[in-house]
């Protein structure tokens, strides 16, 4: 109790002093990526997808976006990666044109569609035959080198989500609106969601890194 109480003050004081921005709990995510990509928040939370709104908000952007792992959950454990396929495609064990499907997926998995696919979303691609430049070298430097480091997970509700529609996702909200304390919220949350206490220390761990690169933890749900 007394770790996550700790690191629940720091993010109190954090937030106080405005190092959290004010509308978290309104703001898009068209407004986090506008204030990341104007240089109004130095950090934020979401996925591979929105490099490319970034970068599209403000070019300049390019050489200045860092990429950062959520911190290790447990002691003498790797930090963690979201990294995995989001999407798939099936054909129908009843389907009268199975070779059809099979050849339009052939199609559209081919590397030389799959290279103007990550091209144009700016992510890498699943494929290790597919050679694309979907971001600037310092970029993709940057990526390797997170997922390097760091114990990549698939989809899971267990990766840090603040805003997630169960209690824990509610009691962090609640936090945020100021209807706990944190010494309140620790006590309400250690017992069956300690996952939510989980996010806000990395929160509170990030929110207090000082560094000349924006940074934003790959692949995880936005705040």
């Amino acid at each position: 109790m007394a770790r996550w109480l700790f690191l629940l003050r720091i993010w109190s004081i954090s937030r106080n002093k405005g190092l959290i921005n004010a509308d978290v709990l309104t703001a898009t995510n068209d407004n986090c990526v506008q204030d990341f990509a104007n240089g109004k928040a130095a950090m934020f939370s979401n996925g591979m997808w929105a490099l490319s709104s970034v970068l599209e908000a403000n070019p300049d952007m390019a050489d200045k976006i860092g990429f950062a792992p959520y911190p290790a959950y447990m002691p003498n454990s790797k930090p963690v990666v979201l990294s995995a396929e989001d999407s798939g495609y099936c054909i129908s064990a009843t389907t009268e044109h199975k070779e059809e499907c099979i050849e339009f997926l052939n199609f559209l998995f081919s590397p030389e569609n799959q290279k103007k696919y990550s091209e144009v979303a700016k992510a890498p691609s699943a494929f290790t035959d597919v050679d694309a430049e979907w971001a600037p070298e310092n970029v993709v430097k940057e990526v390797n080198a997170a997922l390097k480091s760091a114990a990549n997970i698939g989809f899971t509700n267990e990766k840090p989500a603040g805003f997630s529609g169960d209690d824990a996702g509610r009691m962090v909200q609640e936090l945020l609106a100021g209807q706990y304390t944190p010494t309140e919220f620790a006590s309400g949350a250690l017992p069956n969601a300690n996952r939510t206490v989980v996010f806000i220390s990395e929160i509170a761990r990030l929110s207090l890194k000082k560094s000349t690169k924006f940074f934003r933890p790959i692949n995880s749900a936005c705040p």
